[in-house]
């Protein structure tokens, strides 16, 4: 997956414990949410204070995946 926007990523950003979505790229290990197979995941458009992403675009990326 090539990334081209202007994100520096959650690994750069925060520390351990500051979001839901970091820890989870690192246990993955995978750089960056957007490299996750099922990103986004379920977890993040339900549960509060998972990401610092707008949930409204997740959803729109979640049913714009699904669709394709």
């Amino acid at each position: 997956m090539l990334f081209t926007g202007n994100c520096l990523g959650c690994v750069d950003e925060h520390k351990e414990g500051d979001c839901y979505t970091r820890d989870c790229v690192i246990k993955s290990g995978i750089r960056f949410c957007g490299g996750y197979k099922n990103f986004p995941c379920d977890k993040i458009l339900t549960e509060p204070h998972t990401t610092v992403l707008d949930k409204d675009w997740l959803r729109w990326k979640k049913n714009s995946s699904i669709n394709r």
